[in-house]
């Protein structure tokens, strides 16, 4: 009852309407229980032993002789309500800041109080339907209220069903007696009203009851006492006190009331005392702080603008802020104001010089001033403070602050140093706030046993000076830090008072925690449409406060960082980190790391902004990644976020910060003995980015390293241990590095490549490029058997993953096992889709791989398909069928986004079509019933997904079929506003070509394509333009003669004017804006190698840009630079 936050409910019962005033004298007064007993007795006089029942069931056996509306008009008479007027003490009890009022009497005294209290705004509820929109404080009858809120509950029945019939009334009860302190007042120990109430909340409620007082005067006997006991009550008697005066009740109540509502006591839960309005307040304010370790939320964020704006005033005015300084620190403290906001920084690190070192405040400004540098990783500037901190004398507090915040500063570099520098921390057992921060420590350097020791004992400590100061905050404070940490059986009821008292920090964190809404800088100049054409109007603001929601988010951070509370809700604390992290870039940066999972990895950290990365940010991330994942690792711990994230930021850094992390990664496998299967596939994709980072000497230098380490693996569901796990992984980052590449390696390259086969210590790393040139195909086959016979000739022991590569390898080079055509074509078609529900896909998987190998040719061959003709029409006349049965399940897939497989059974489908079937299909085969229907096909496929129709057209247009949808059309598309629609537009126009160079088909003009691409380059979007260069490689490569000289100098021009803009304008670049830079350096490597006398001189500052660029897709490209 100490806030008006009330907190405390009161329960009303008979005895305090008898302290009312009686209107007149003569008037009729209240009856007790034993009155309204003998009343109705008298008409039952007739029934044996009626003497002895209860009150209870006497009135239930006159309802059901007189009936109900009699029992109503006795119960009006001997309780004749308009007889009294409430008294002083009615009034005086509302007027305290009760939760709820909750009372079984019947009289309106209550209700009519209420007319003349102004302090508390009442509402009456008088039905359970009442509650859904009611708002507290409320003056709720549970019994009925004259003179027609019936039933009046009285008799036996009404009490046997009330639970049942007022089942909301019940519960509301049962929820103030969990929620706040709850307190009967003028019931007597014989009351019925009493006895019901108590059994039912304890029936109800069990164990998990907490206490609840009964305020009396009249004495209790032993057996009295111990049934209270037992129902959870506990009675506080002023009988001594009170039991001989003439009005006993009334002038207890009177003396309780008014001790309650003595205004003049500063009540802890009421601070501030003082307006934060005036600068003048703040040392009071200070000096009458409740020591609660965490501010209260609501408290904090009521005030916190305040106080900046008389910071701001203070900065800005004529005083010397030194006369304010112990005022602005502590608010900075206690109101978590980040200072790297509003030159506030500026201000206080000017004072240094100012004051004198026996200023009281030079201290604390020093210790603030280091951990603002250490929220911005600014090495040298904590250094600084650090080494002015040390040559002072420092009392135990400022020690202790000067250690933590070194601590904490360790902790993002070097856990072997913190567990030092924690061994050579003392705190002694009564300083349990710093004991208290050093056990959160432990528990993030994931020393939990210890940390967990170190609480058990520091509660023990706490609970003992509680016992000597049971109010002091600061304790109770610590004492909640403790039980959210130490999660003991039955700490619930200890943390809801502590919440009484605003004492409960973890409640406090969360509070502020679920208020984190997102950071939205309205400040500055805004430039927005106006409503009428061609007028634009600008809007400017500023402010000289920080935004609330970035100071919430400070705070949260703050609590997080220091106290390590749980979160229910990771969302809002990512939402505090993002709101910070343009203040607070690299701090920000580690704490998602600590917070985020695999999928929050994922956006965190894109490609494109790790590329982005600035090298000081990038040193402290790696040094911070690095021990994290090797320190967690010993403990056992799990460093699967940690290892994602160095292998994604591996490409953007130097090579000497690879060589230690190259090292440092193989001595970590080594010391994790044998490795199981989740290990294994944690180390996998960082081994493949590893190699796909390196350009071909450097790959092959840690290929050897890693072969050279024998490294063990638990394999067959870890039942099996193998060696030479990681040479699967090796041809997989392989491969991974020549996919990247748009060119093939020289026959000399690949002849050196063999030759290396015959050097034992050149010899496994050889081969396994060349498993991956094979496995990207891009190895002549001329050298088919020369591979065969070194992966049968390979001597080493194979683990079972290595045993299926050099299998599936000898698969791909062995000539292909021929299919029985005649055999295949009696297949049905498997169909993936009935009755609108998917029914699986394995067997359509494996019929298109055979569909592959039947039809094995494609319309880019030079020769027609040698294919016999009987095979395509039968084939047809299925696939006829099976797609009009089968087209609303693609239709499902790609439009209702209803399903999808892992492979895109639609692209497959209309690349064979295109490409082996109708590209391949002799004309004169096809009469019109069939070019009728592929024309219908077509249609409905481009109806579906229209950028996969376009790759059919090249076909339909060597078999004459094409109609509107021809060359001009594809032409058109390239516009499209849908870029998938101009890929495939350029891809269509691209295999048209092709058909027209293979005479399968004539383009009348074939130049026009060509101006219509280089243009795309010069005017398109980003996206658009990245596509177009590649389809010129394509073409290219496929027509050596389409682009001719004046064509070839054009895309110099368009290359050399693009990166001029990127190395000279660009700051950040998009995944599209990486996109096109990686095109251009294939479309700049392709032009050296192909075009040399063209190119001469003109590309020099390309090849030193792609030979220093950390991007791989880039990099990778220098590799075939080398002699141009």
């Amino acid at each position: 009852m100490k806030d008006r936050k009330s907190r405390v409910s009161v329960m009303v019962g008979a005895g305090f309407s008898l302290n009312a005033k009686r209107v007149e004298a003569t008037f009729e007064g209240m009856a007790l229980w034993s009155d309204l007993k003998k009343r109705l007795i008298k008409d039952l006089i007739h029934h044996p032993d009626i003497k002895d029942k209860d009150v209870l069931e006497v009135s239930q056996i006159f309802v059901e002789e007189y009936g109900r509306t009699s029992l109503d008009e006795i119960l009006k008479e001997a309780i004749p309500d308009d007889n009294y007027e409430p008294d002083k003490i009615h009034h005086d009890l509302l007027k305290l800041p009760w939760s709820d009022v909750y009372t079984t009497n019947y009289d309106t005294l209550l209700e009519r109080a209420k007319k003349r209290v102004y302090e508390r705004n009442y509402q009456v509820i008088y039905d359970i339907n009442d509650i859904p929109s009611s708002v507290q404080p409320r003056i709720v009858k549970l019994h009925g209220s004259f003179p027609a809120n019936r039933p009046f509950i009285f008799t036996k029945k009404d009490y046997e069903n009330y639970p049942q019939n007022f089942r909301p009334f019940v519960n509301m009860v049962q929820q103030s007696i969990m929620e706040t302190t709850f307190v009967l007042i003028g019931f007597s120990g014989d009351d019925p009203n009493f006895e019901k109430w108590t059994t039912w909340v304890q029936e109800n409620l069990g164990d998990h009851m907490p206490k609840i007082y009964m305020i009396d005067c009249a004495g209790q006997n032993e057996e009295k006492l111990k049934e209270l006991a037992e129902k959870g009550i506990t009675l506080i008697d002023f009988k001594e006190i009170y039991g001989e005066s003439e009005n006993r009740y009334s002038t207890m109540f009177a003396d309780i009331f008014e001790y309650l509502s003595y205004n003049n006591r500063q009540e802890k839960t009421k601070w501030p005392y003082k307006s934060y309005k005036n600068i003048n307040n703040f040392k009071e304010n200070r000096e009458t702080y409740p020591n609660w370790v965490v501010m209260p939320t609501d408290i904090r964020k009521k005030y916190v603008s305040n106080i900046q704006e008389q910071i701001t005033i203070l900065l800005n005015s004529s005083k010397d802020i030194v006369n304010y300084l112990e005022e602005i620190l502590w608010c900075c403290e206690k109101f978590y104001i980040p200072i790297n906001f509003n030159n506030l920084s500026i201000k206080l690190e000017g004072l240094i010089d100012k004051l004198d070192e026996s200023n009281e405040q030079y201290i604390q400004l020093l210790l603030l001033l280091l951990k603002e540098e250490r929220l911005n990783f600014n090495n040298l500037g904590f250094v600084k403070y650090q080494e002015l901190l040390d040559k002072l004398n420092l009392n135990k507090k400022q020690s202790h602050s000067l250690k933590h915040e070194q601590i904490l500063y360790a902790l993002n570099s070097d856990v072997q140093i913190v567990e030092k520098m924690m061994n050579q921390w003392n705190v002694e057992k009564t300083e349990i706030e710093w004991g208290i921060k050093k056990a959160i420590i432990y528990f993030r350097i994931h020393k939990n046993a210890k940390a967990n020791q170190m609480l058990i004992e520091y509660l023990q400590t706490i609970r003992n000076l509680l016992a000597i100061k049971p109010d002091d905050y600061r304790l109770m404070s610590l004492e909640s830090i403790v039980l959210h940490h130490l999660k003991n059986n039955g700490r619930d009821d200890r943390l809801r008072f502590l919440n009484s008292k605003n004492c409960d920090v973890g409640k406090e964190y969360e509070q502020s925690v679920i208020s984190v809404v997102k950071f939205e800088n309205s400040y500055g100049k805004v430039r927005y449409d106006g409503f009428d054409p061609g007028i634009d109007r600008i809007k400017t603001s500023y402010s000289i406060l920080i935004d609330k929601a970035l100071l919430n988010s400070f705070a949260v951070m703050q609590m997080q960082e220091t106290l390590m509370l749980p979160t229910i809700n990771n969302s809002e604390l990512e939402l505090a980190i993002r709101n910070l992290e343009k203040y607070y870039p690299t701090y920000c940066q580690i704490k998602k790391i600590q917070t985020i999972d695999s999928e929050g990895i994922i956006k965190l950290f894109s490609r494109e902004f790790v590329y982005s990365m600035d090298q000081s940010n990038l040193d402290i991330l790696t040094s911070y990644l690095t021990n994290s994942v090797f320190n967690k690792s010993r403990s056992g711990l799990d460093v699967s976020v940690e290892m994602e994230v160095i292998s994604r930021i591996y490409f953007i850094l130097p090579s000497g910060e690879k060589e230690i992390i190259d090292s440092s990664l193989i001595e970590f496998i080594k010391n994790k003995g044998t490795l199981e299967s989740e290990e294994l596939r944690l180390i996998n994709r960082f081994l493949i980015r590893i190699i796909v980072s390196k350009n071909i000497v450097e790959s092959e230098s840690f290929c050897k390293m890693l072969i050279q380490n024998n490294i063990f693996s638990l394999e067959n569901d870890d039942e099996v241990i193998m060696e030479n796990v990681f040479f699967k992984y090796i041809i997989e980052g392989l491969e991974e590095q020549s996919k990247l590449c748009q060119f093939k390696m020289s026959q000399n390259q690949i002849e050196k490549l063999f030759n290396k086969l015959k050097d034992d210590n050149e010899h496994d790393v050889a081969l396994f490029k060349i498993i991956a040139l094979v496995r990207t195909d891009k190895l002549p086959q001329e050298f088919y058997n020369r591979l065969l016979t070194s992966i049968k000739e390979y001597s080493r022991r194979q683990s079972t993953r290595l045993q299926r590569v050099m299998e599936e390898t000898v698969r791909l080079v062995q000539i292909p096992k021929l299919i029985d055509e005649s055999q295949f074509i009696l297949k049905e078609i498997p169909k993936f889709y009935k009755l609108g529900t998917f029914i699986g896909s394995k067997e359509l998987d494996t019929y298109f791989r055979e569909l592959y190998k039947v039809f094995s040719c494609t319309y880019k061959d030079t020769n027609e398909a040698d294919l016999k003709n009987s095979i395509y029409k039968p084939w047809l006349e299925k696939f006829y069928l099976w797609w009009e049965d089968q087209k609303q399940g693609f239709n499902a897939i790609e439009v209702d986004n209803e399903y999808m497989f892992s492979v895109n059974y639609f692209e497959i489908l209309v690349y064979i079509l295109g490409d082996r079937i109708l590209g391949t299909v002799p004309k004169q085969l096809l009469d019109d019933r069939d070019l009728i229907k592929i024309r219908k096909i077509f249609l409905e496929i481009m109806e579906i997904r229209k950028d996969l129709s376009f790759y059919l057209i090249p076909s339909l247009e060597r078999l004459g079929n094409n109609g509107e949808y021809g060359i001009d059309y594809l032409l058109d598309r390239l516009n499209d506003k849908k870029s998938n629609c101009a890929n495939a537009a350029m891809q269509a126009l691209h295999d048209c070509l092709l058909l027209n160079e293979n005479k399968k088909i004539n383009v009348e003009d074939p130049i026009r394509i060509k101006k219509e691409i280089l243009h795309l380059i010069k005017y398109g979007s980003v996206d658009i333009v990245s596509m177009a260069i590649n389809i010129v490689i394509e073409i290219s490569k496929s027509i050596p003669t389409f682009f001719d000289d004046s064509d070839y100098k054009i895309l110099i021009k368009y290359s050399n004017c693009y990166l001029t803009s990127i190395i000279e304008e660009v700051e950040f670049l998009t995944r599209d804006d990486l996109n096109l830079l990686t095109s251009y350096a294939n479309l700049v490597t392709y032009i050296c190698n192909n075009q040399p006398k063209i190119v001469g001189k003109q590309f020099n500052e390309w090849k030193k840009y792609i030979r220093n660029n950390p991007l791989p897709e880039v990099r990778v490209c220098a590799d075939f630079l080398q002699h141009t």
